[in-house]
């Protein structure tokens, strides 16, 4: 059995661990020390633009700093994260141009990054003032809004915008249109039919041409608000077949008409029934013709040409 001399000798190792582990720890914390005292690496392209920035500086404060020397400064503080100096400056720039509503919208970012939520709400509420329907702005605000635990007021919002970029508002020229359509079709009736419409003379011409003039007139004076403005849209992507077919379908019904049995046609019921198969025939030959002829064409035309027929083309 080993004696108490002998076990402390075999542990002769301990102190030397001991010793390393101090020696490693001391050097570790001289080494950090050191590292911490020597200064980062200078980035000169950064000592650049704050030279820049410092000329800039003298410009404003001398007060010769033009539109275009504030707008680079500007440019040059918000890219080097100097935040607090970039909303000095642009708070007199947005107060001094209202209209520039992006100025005020920077300056709400800004203060929205620097932690101060509730100035980044009041200069979008200032923007929103005067340009109700400003997407970017209503998404920031709407942004701080949930931010800030207030997500119903942010719903309210939205769906307040919403309703009223879809409100149709009338327009002051919109009831100078509605009297001219009103007055051609006043003088639809009003103007007597001509006894002989074949004749094609100055009654004929004062019958069909007054109330299509006052419809030119409706037309060309601009857009009208109107309800059903999507089957209005349709009726005119239909106008071109209808234009194309109607000759040859009035022709055609005009023949057929008078043969129908056990049938006394007049001059409305044909009237009637033609106007219904020329749209209809109209709108078929729309779909199902015109338009893929026409999405066929433009992918045809739009597709770009191989290298052969570039190299065939060219001389």
């Amino acid at each position: 059995m080993p004696t108490p001399k002998r076990r402390l000798a075999d542990l002769w190792w301990l102190p030397a661990l001991m010793l390393s582990l101090v020696m490693a720890l001391g050097g570790g914390w001289w080494l950090g020390r050191r590292q911490a005292s020597v200064p980062a690496p200078i980035d000169p392209r950064r000592s650049e633009l704050s030279r820049e920035v410092d000329r800039l500086r003298g410009l404003l404060a001398r007060g010769v700093a033009g539109d275009a020397e504030r707008q680079r400064l500007l440019e040059l503080l918000v890219g080097l994260e100097r935040k607090s100096e970039a909303i000095a400056l642009l708070e007199p720039m947005a107060d001094r141009e209202p209209d520039r509503w992006s100025l005020r919208l920077m300056l709400a970012e800004l203060r929205r990054d620097g932690g101060d939520r509730r100035g980044a709400e009041r200069e979008l509420r200032q923007i929103l003032s005067r340009h109700p329907l400003q997407e970017e702005t209503l998404q920031l605000l709407s942004l701080l809004l949930l931010e800030t635990g207030r997500g119903s007021e942010a719903e309210a919002k939205v769906k307040s915008a919403y309703a009223t970029a879809t409100r149709q508002e009338i327009r002051p020229e919109a009831l100078a249109l509605g009297l001219l359509l009103a007055a051609s079709a006043a003088a639809l009736w009003l103007v007597p039919f001509p006894p002989q419409a074949s004749a094609m003379g100055w009654d004929y011409l004062a019958w069909c041409g007054v109330p299509a003039l006052l419809i030119a007139f409706a037309a060309l004076g601009g857009p009208l608000t109107l309800p059903g403005a999507h089957l209005i849209n349709r009726a005119g992507d239909i106008s071109y077949a209808v234009y194309l077919l109607h000759v040859p379908i009035a022709w055609f019904w005009l023949w057929v008409w008078p043969r129908v049995p056990g049938f006394d046609p007049g001059p409305w019921e044909y009237f009637v029934s033609a106007m219904l198969a020329t749209v209809a025939l109209g709108w078929l030959f729309h779909v199902r013709v015109e338009r893929p002829m026409t999405l066929a064409l433009n992918r045809r035309l739009a597709a770009p040409h191989s290298d052969k027929e570039l190299h065939r083309k060219t001389p």
